[in-house]
């Protein structure tokens, strides 16, 4: 094997992933099962939970997306923003929408709005969940939500496992304010770093 690819195999090692079977980054798993639900029970104590899940980049709000639990199971309040929405995102998001609290929001996020629109769905400042996972400008975004007073107990970010710690490595938004739409030629910028 390269050197190269010794050092990311070493550095994917020390984050926790197993690397023993392969490289790629398909076969890469965390060595237990991580949910939100296991997260909230470990660190966010249950008398302070607010059940409020902000999901930016919901695409169908169900396939591999770890915050479809919490409002299937937990019953949870919440926002799904998504640009490009499949069909089944509508569908998928009322069968589990028993608290009739969740809401999907079609469009870019944008930094300059999106605090006034969580504000708008009626976020809590510290909501118990955060997930964004947009393909593009993930670190404003979080800035952004940051920056309007929200304090999340649990986030996640779509993390570029191709520039792995202690690299750092973010798609900003266009000079003219406006979100990056989409994937840049390069399949590997994507996320953050």
């Amino acid at each position: 094997s390269s050197g190269a690819t010794d050092w990311l195999r070493e550095l994917w090692a020390q984050q926790g992933f197993d690397v023993t079977r392969s490289t790629s980054s398909a076969s890469l798993r965390w060595p237990v099962d991580v949910t939100f639900e296991r997260l909230l029970d470990e660190f966010v104590p249950a008398p302070t939970r607010d059940r409020f899940a902000v999901n930016i980049g919901g695409q169908d709000g169900k396939s591999h997306d770890p915050v479809y639990a919490l409002y299937r199971d937990q019953h949870f309040s919440g926002v799904v923003f998504e640009a490009f929405p499949p069909p089944a995102l509508f569908p998928n998001i009322a069968s589990v929408n028993k608290s009739g609290r969740v809401h999907v929001a079609v469009g870019l996020v944008k930094t300059s709005s999106v605090g006034s629109q969580l504000r708008g769905y009626g976020a809590p400042d510290a909501f118990d969940v955060l997930k964004i996972d947009i393909d593009s400008t993930d670190l404003p975004v979080l800035r952004a939500v940051l920056g309007a007073g929200f304090r999340p107990k649990l986030v996640m970010v779509e993390i570029n496992h191709m520039i792995p710690p202690p690299l750092e490595w973010a798609r900003l938004e266009r000079a003219d304010g406006a979100p990056q739409t989409g994937r840049v030629q390069e399949p590997q910028f994507f996320g953050v770093s």
